[in-house]
């Protein structure tokens, strides 16, 4: 590929230097539009232009759609291996430039198609008769793809994944108002030596090059984001043209309901989240919040209290910014009107309402939230694509499934809930192509007793104990139970969505990760011993964080969760030593306090830098090291990742933790290097139960005794890992023996 002064033009923003590609990108090359027209893109912070790109023109769309054609003779016969290849080839190197091209669920998508290039199954049809029958799927052959501006890199690879994994070639057109990081993306294709012509991107507008594609007689096939009015002009120039497939993603104006018996602080962030994304502009936004009347009016002051307190407006580089601006002085004029309609027709403006007077130069609007809004009002029929929620008020189910499938859209809808059974309800009657169910499961009713916990989880297996934890005569509404085999504790994990005891749905964890503090007569029946430690170090109120920004730094994790929860005792990003200290992605997060613990656990999902990330409970092994170290599994050896692990922050070694069991019924104790504790468990007055827990100071303790047998006491023991930790040693297992290899 060359580079030409023509095609190629550097700008400055913010003090940084940018060098972006401009031209039409056909053949793997970037060439000026036939032409030679252009247009300006402009920075939305300020409305200042940024560059010229060339415009595509009907003639420039019929050069592309040969280049494919002429591509597709060889490109079907690739094998899927070699499509596969290509694609996770791709996804590598955006992922090595994710500074410049910082968005995580590009990479997933394009390592998901990736892995569907060689699952494209045929099938065998039985029939009457002396035939062979069979279906056999092959590819169309040039693909029109067509793009919106609202999530432009995303949208493209959502478009390119499926159709280059299929064998397929295509002609894309982004935007015109955000055609820079498609072109940017366009020189990785080339570096991952995909071959010329199977992917071609050009720039222009809708009703020029966006017509040309979609009534082309050489395309097959096209596919189209964006709104409901363009995509009825595709379909028509579709069926006027070869009658090609076609394939929409339109418009929206999505349902979030919340139900009386929802946590209200859960609902809020999440409805928040919902309408305030990438500030409103997002298809499947829950612009519509349906409240349940017992509730609206607490329900309404939480959400607007949360918006002044938590959505902060600002440019890109501005570090407390939560929102940014909208794309354009069109849809900043659009967002207007429908401010200016709500307030004529009578809605309640509970905050915002206007555009920013801080920020006069740019295409900033406020966070908005319309109160008292009827289902006939302009705001609560029309897409406003901004950053604004209408709420209704609800009595019943019934009332509430009707209302929120009385629209145009179908796009999405939301639940929030505690009853499992309502969620089903719902999601099975929303007309909507995806429901959120978000259900907030309660904990042991007042009334549990240990009997009751014995009797519940008996069915999935031998009970060994079980305690309900009390504080001065009363339940916790938390406790334990104990089962004789590890087969028992999998199958209750499996249905820990769907557990009810005393008309409440209870939650099931392992090791008691959302850190709950035994009693000493608790820790002295099962012989704990003191936890004080543990407790100094915040044990039990630690986050495994993960997707992070690869800049961002520990103070600014801390900053952002001190602003975004409440006070953070400590914020470390794991850094990978072996390669100059650059961040792996990931890290932990300890909170001051229980309660701001468990808030970030339930929200999970938070965005800084408009970035994506993931809260969990740093204690679960299998979650949180397999789902991140798969990112890395062909980067360092098995021993420096293990020590970055000790590193990272696992202070009570959940995976050095070793089960000890013995045929007979005698105490004992066994010292095989360092360790940090030991635990026996008992099945009556100081009566040992014959097994317990080792926890070693070093993993390689851990290794030296683990499939060995001992003799103490005169009786035979063995030792094991426990069942939360088998996931992670046969990880390093496996990565060990391949280093080997």
């Amino acid at each position: 590929m060359t580079v030409s002064s023509k095609t190629h033009v550097s700008f400055k923003q913010y003090g940084k230097e940018y060098k972006v590609p401009t031209g039409l990108f056909i053949n793997n090359q970037f060439v000026p539009s036939l032409s030679g027209k252009k247009f300006e893109t402009t920075n939305p912070c300020n409305g200042e232009k940024l560059v010229e790109v060339y415009e595509a023109d009907k003639n420039d769309v019929n050069l592309a759609v040969e280049a494919a054609k002429n591509a597709f003779v060889k490109w079907k016969k690739v094998t899927s291996y070699e499509r596969s290849r290509l694609l996770n080839k791709l996804a590598d190197l955006v992922e090595r430039d994710s500074l410049t091209i910082d968005i995580p669920a590009v990479i997933k998508c394009l390592r998901y198609y990736a892995g569907f290039a060689d699952k494209v199954f045929g099938k065998v049809v039985d029939m009457q008769g002396d035939f062979l029958t069979y279906t056999k799927h092959e590819p169309i052959g040039v693909c029109g793809l067509i793009i919106p501006w609202n999530f432009p890199l995303l949208m493209l690879t959502w478009k390119l994944g499926p159709a280059i994994a299929c064998g397929n070639v295509c002609v894309l057109k982004t935007s015109e108002k955000t055609p820079l990081s498609a072109l940017k993306f366009a020189e990785l294709i080339v570096e991952a030596d995909f071959p010329a012509g199977v992917f071609n991107i050009l720039s222009g507008f809708g009703p020029v090059a966006g017509e040309a594609i979609s009534g082309h007689m050489d395309i097959r096939k096209v596919a189209f984001t964006g709104s409901a009015a363009v995509g009825r002009k595709i379909m028509t120039s579709a069926a006027a043209s070869n009658l090609k497939k076609v394939s929409l993603e339109l418009g929206g104006k999505s349902p979030n309901i919340v139900f009386k018996d929802a946590n209200l602080d859960d609902a809020v962030a999440a409805a928040s989240i919902g309408i305030f994304l990438n500030s409103g502009q997002c298809c499947c936004a829950g612009s519509r919040v349906f409240v349940q009347e017992e509730i609206y009016d607490e329900f309404c002051k939480k959400f607007a209290q949360h918006t002044k307190e938590k959505k902060t407006l600002g440019e890109i580089h501005d570090k407390k910014a939560t929102n940014g601006p909208l794309i354009d002085e069109i849809q900043f004029q659009k967002v207007q009107q429908y401010l200016d309609i709500g307030k004529k027709e009578g809605a309640t403006v509970l905050i915002g309402g206007s555009k920013s007077d801080l920020h006069n130069d740019g295409y900033f609007v406020q966070p908005t939230l319309f109160a008292d809004v009827t289902d006939n009002m302009t705001i609560a029929k029309e897409e406003i694509f901004g950053p604004v929620a209408c709420i209704f008020k609800f009595k019943t189910v019934e009332e509430v499934i009707e209302r929120a499938n009385n629209t145009n859209f179908g796009l999405a809808a939301a639940v929030h809930t505690r009853d499992i059974n309502l969620a089903f309800t719902m999601a099975n009657e929303l007309q909507a192509g995806t429901v959120w169910t978000k259900i907030f499961v309660t904990n042991l009713s007042s009334k549990t007793e240990d009997i009751d916990l014995i009797r519940f989880f008996q069915g999935y297996g031998k009970v060994t104990d079980a305690n309900v934890m009390m504080e001065d005569g009363k339940s916790k509404n938390c406790g334990f139970v104990h089962f004789e085999t590890s087969y028992s504790v999998t199958k209750v994990l499996k249905d820990k969505h769907r557990l009810e005891l005393d008309g409440k749905y209870i939650k099931v964890f392992l090791n008691n990760t959302e850190g709950y503090e035994e009693e000493d007569s608790v820790k002295k029946k099962r012989g704990r011993g003191d936890t004080e430690n543990t407790r100094d170090k915040g044990f039990g109120r630690r986050c495994f964080i993960y997707g992070l920004n690869f800049k961002i730094t520990d103070d600014e994790l801390q900053e952002y969760f001190d602003r975004e929860i409440g006070p953070v005792l400590n914020a470390k990003v794991v850094v990978d030593r072996s390669a100059e200290e650059k961040s792996k992605g990931f890290g932990f997060v300890t909170f001051k306090n229980q309660k701001d613990f468990e808030k970030a656990c339930k929200i999970k999902m938070f965005y800084i830098k408009d970035h994506e990330i993931t809260v969990s409970y740093a204690n679960e092994p299998e979650r949180s090291i397999y789902n991140h170290n798969q990112r890395y599994e062909d980067r360092g050896r098995f021993d420096e990742r293990r020590s970055n692990f000790d590193r990272g922050g696992y202070l009570d070694g959940p995976h050095r933790k070793v089960f000890i069991k013995e045929k007979g019924g005698r105490e004992g104790g066994y010292s095989y290097g360092d360790s940090d504790s030991g635990e026996k468990f008992y099945g009556g007055p100081r009566v040992s139960k014959g097994f317990g827990y080792i926890t070693f100071r070093n993993i390689e303790d851990v290794e030296r005794v683990l499939h060995r047998k001992f003799v103490l006491d005169g009786q035979e023991i063995g030792c094991r890992l426990p069942v939360e930790c088998k996931s992670f040693y046969y990880y390093c297992e496996w990565e060990e023996r391949r280093d080997r290899e």
